[in-house]
Parts: C-alpha cells; structure tokens; sequence
C-alpha cells in the first residue's frame, strides 16, 4: 500500500541519517580523542622530563599513566624495548594494554608515558551507549511523525477514494470534489470530472440510440406477426411449417432484441423466465438449419431447467453453435446438456493457438467473413448473468466450447 511505502521511506531516510550521523560522530570523537590524548601526553612528558622525575616501581603500578626512563633507573618493561618515537598502538604491559607515547630525550636517553586503554575503551562504550538511545529515541520519534504525516498528507486521496468507489452508475451529473486538496491532486480530481462528463455523454447517447432501435426494430417485427396471424387460416397445410418458421423467428427476434438492449444498461433488466433447455436449445438453432446442417447434429440432452432471459439464452447458445457448424462444414456437431453445463463439439481444424486468448474479443475473427462480434456479444450476457464461457482445442481434434451455468448468480 501506498501508505506502508511512504512509511518505509521516511524510516529508511530516517535510519539513513542517523547512522551517517553516528558515523559522522564516530570518527569526530576518535578524531578529537586521539588528539587531546596526545596533547595531554606531550605536556605530562614535558612536565616530567623538567623534573627529572622517575617514579618508584610501587607507584607506577598504581598509577594512571606510567613514565618509564631507564637511563635515569627503574626498569622499562620488555614489550617497550623495540618502541619507536611516537605514539604507538595498545601495548601489554602488568597484563593490561597501553597507548605508549616513546620520545628519545637524548642519545641512549628515551623516556616512555603509558596511557591505560581501558579507560579510553570505556569511554567509548558510554559514548556508544548513548549514540544508540539517541538513534532509538529518533526512530521513535520518527515512527510516530511517519505515521502521522502519511495520515496527513494521504487524506485527500483516501477521500478522493471513497468517492470513486461510491459512483453509481445509475446516477447522473455525479462529480467529485475533495477538501483541502493540493494543486497536484486538484489537476487529478478536475480530469477525473472531465472523464465523467465524456462518460456520461457517451451513456446517453449509447442508451438514446438503443431507445431508438428498440423502436425502429419492434415495429417491423409486430408487422410481420399480425402479417403472420393474418395468414394463418389463408395458405395451404404445406405453407404451415413456414409461416410457423417466420412467426418463432419474429418471437426470437423479440426476444434477441430484448436482451442486446439489456448490455446498454448497467443492470440485467429483461424478463427472466424459466426455461426448459433441451426444449429450447433444438428450437433456438432451427432457423439457423438446412436439411443438411440438420442431419449433422448429434444432440444429447438431458432436462435442465434455468431461469434466465430467453433472449440472453438464444445468443449465448446460437453463437457457439454457428461457430461450431462453419468450423466443421463437412463434419458434425454434438450439442451435450448435462450437471448445468452445455458442450458443444465440432469436428473441424481446431483453434491456432495465437488466436485462442483473443477469442472473445470484440472484432476479432478467426475465420474470413465474420464480424468478430459474435462471441464477444455471447460473453458480455454471460459475465451479466454469471455464466462461464470457454473454449479449448479437444484432444482427438476438433473444438470444444463449454458453456457452464449452474449455480450462477444473477445481478
């Protein structure tokens, strides 16, 4: 989240800083240390070597610094022996370690100031000490102003958040504003209103044309039914079966209509009835059907019943079935109902692999002279109503596209 980001960033720089600012303190401390101790060195040694003093042995043991200088007596300890001028690195001497500043008073002459390191070593591991509390304490106190600060500065936008997630589709002239908001998130906040707009005319146009083509289109389709009504009882028994052809394909047509009108509107709105499918599945492919295609089919239905728009179930269905017939124009077709699922089996050359994720895509074909609308239309009713659409490549050849809806949600 971009509230743990923002958090870790302030820590890092945070815990950046204070180690840079330990470092910094570190070298400073042994900077300044090393220098007031060899000041505080050279002027004990001046000090001593005007008094040509040499302390006894009983006092050197117990004395902070030790002054050792054998050509006035006393006895140098061997570890100083090999000692040049200066001052040089820890030295054992009596089982604890020096600094050992060595300066040569004349030839033959050098005297010898001991310095203890435990004293130095324990100086530093207070200044240790308290270089961590303060590096704790400031990661502390960073913490809590991290916190708060992203709190602070993330308001706007969690505000700008809840508003967007609250939109509702159904609702218009909706826009978004947000308190004490910066010149950066203002520029967001205006463009996200300008997109609304573009949104919202684009909906009502969309919805204007589908009240327009509902019109348009249902008035032809109730002028070929009473058409149909009125010649009923005037054709012969022979003309029947075609006038009973063109009156279910005007009531399919109805129906189709009803549910493509339903995709313009944000919510599944046409009459769900409850349809008995393997009645209606042979019935929805039959104007789709010559002798021929007839005689292809192997169906395999076993009752299923699904409330559902009888319209919705027309296209899902009659476009995996066309699909299925064109792909195999000289094999057959097996329609399977069973456990709320329909199959539908072709025997024809497959799907080539590129094309298979790009199946449901609108105006995408995998053939020459389709309008690549077809299964995109299929899966916008299914997503509407729940269902699942797929199609895959079988094993001993051919395509399978499975349509399963068992157990689906409506919206």
């Amino acid at each position: 989240m971009l509230r743990q980001r923002i958090r870790r960033i302030v820590l890092g720089l945070s815990v950046a800083a204070a180690l840079l600012g330990g470092a910094a303190l570190y070298v400073a401390d042994e900077a300044i240390e090393d220098a007031a101790i060899n000041d505080m060195l050279a002027r004990q040694m001046d000090t001593l070597l005007e008094a040509e003093v040499v302390p006894e042995p009983q006092e050197q043991q117990v004395s902070t610094l030790k002054f050792f200088r054998p050509a006035l007596g006393g006895v140098l300890p061997e570890a100083l022996g090999s000692l040049q001028p200066g001052i040089t690195e820890p030295v054992e001497i009596h089982g604890e370690d020096y600094c050992v500043y060595m300066r040569e008073v004349a030839p033959g002459d050098a005297a010898y100031l001991a310095y203890p390191v435990e004293f130095v070593e324990q100086r530093e591991r207070w200044l240790w000490l308290g270089v961590s509390l303060t590096a704790l304490l400031v990661f502390s106190i960073t913490w809590i102003a991290a916190d708060r600060t992203t709190d602070r500065a993330l308001r706007p936008y969690l505000e700008l958040l809840e508003q967007v997630r609250a939109l509702d589709p159904n609702r218009r002239h909706l826009r978004i504003s947000v308190s004490h908001a910066d010149s950066e998130l203002n520029l967001v906040v205006s463009a996200l209103n300008g997109r609304l707009e573009d949104i919202e005319r684009l909906i009502e146009r969309e919805r204007a044309f589908a009240a327009a083509a509902s019109h348009e289109l249902r008035g032809p389709l109730m002028v070929i039914s009473a058409a149909g009504e009125m010649m009923r009882d005037k054709i012969d028994p022979a003309s029947q079966r075609s006038l009973q052809r063109l009156e279910r394909g005007a009531r399919d047509m109805r129906e189709i209509l009803d549910a493509l009108l339903a995709l313009s509107r944000t919510r599944v709105s046409s009459t769900l009835l409850e349809i008995h499918l393997e009645e209606l599945l042979p019935e929805a492919v039959e104007p789709h059907l010559d002798e021929d295609g007839a005689a292809r089919i192997d169906w395999r239905l076993t009752p299923e019943v699904l409330v559902a728009s009888p319209g919705a179930v027309r296209v899902v269905f009659t476009n995996l079935f066309r699909n299925a017939l064109q792909a195999s124009p000289a094999g057959r077709v097996t329609v399977t109902l069973e456990h709320g699922c329909v199959t539908v089996d072709d025997q024809g050359p497959g799907v080539a692999p590129a094309a298979m994720p790009h199946l449901f895509e609108p105006g995408f074909h995998a053939r020459e002279g389709g309008s690549g609308m077809g299964l995109y239309i299929a899966r916008v009713l299914a997503d509407r109503y729940g269902w699942e659409l797929r199609v895959e490549n079988r094993e001993g050849g051919g395509a399978r596209a499975t349509w399963r809806f068992r157990n689906a949600s409506r919206t």
